[in-house]
């Protein structure tokens, strides 16, 4: 049988990945489920959307896209500073 021996030192810095771990997910299923709503909201009749001024376009969501690893960034600077 194996036993695992951690110092409390070890067990703080185990915490303090969860809980940034934690953070980061939250942040990217935010973005995830904003992305998803603005899809959503684009398949609707324009009287029907949230944002009537938005439209879609090709151009946009590729550049959207493009810009991904900067919201991922974003998300990941900010987890850092609520953790």
């Amino acid at each position: 049988m194996a036993v695992e021996i951690r110092t409390p030192a070890e067990d703080e810095l185990r915490s303090a990945m969860e809980a940034a771990q934690g953070a980061f997910g939250a942040g990217l299923v935010r973005q995830g489920q904003r992305d998803g709503s603005y899809i959503s909201d684009q398949l609707k009749p324009r009287e029907q959307r949230r944002n009537k001024d938005v439209s879609w376009a090709v151009n946009d969501l590729m550049r959207d896209h493009d810009g991904r690893s900067v919201q991922v960034q974003r998300i990941l600077d900010e987890s850092r500073r609520s953790g």
